[in-house]
């Protein structure tokens, strides 16, 4: 399966990169190796996620969090693709991925 991020998950991704690499350089590729992980494992295994409350009806959305941080990504299988939706802070309390739903 084909993994696509949309503008606004890229968006997200490299604001937690950011983040971690304020801690150190080390820090923040040990984050994006693990988002790199997940990719792979999500690409064997889509339906590994699971499916969050609310999900709208007829849509296959899951999500999962990057091993070893505490960072929740959601994404949508659409046919034979997996469409990165949001990437937040597992603790947020905002969760954009209903406004992003393409």
């Amino acid at each position: 399966m084909n993994v696509r991020l949309l503008g606004p998950a890229r968006v997200d991704l490299l604001d937690a990169a950011d983040y971690y690499g304020l801690d150190s350089a080390a820090t923040n590729d040990r984050f994006l190796d693990a988002f790199g992980r997940l990719l792979v494992r999500l690409q064997l295994l889509p339906q590994s996620g699971w499916r969050p409350q609310s999900v709208p009806r007829g849509r296959q959305v899951r999500e999962t969090l990057v091993p070893g941080f505490p960072y929740r990504v959601v994404y949508e299988l659409i046919d034979a693709e997996i469409v990165i939706v949001a990437i937040t802070h597992a603790r947020a309390r905002k969760q954009p991925w209903r406004e992003r739903l393409p």
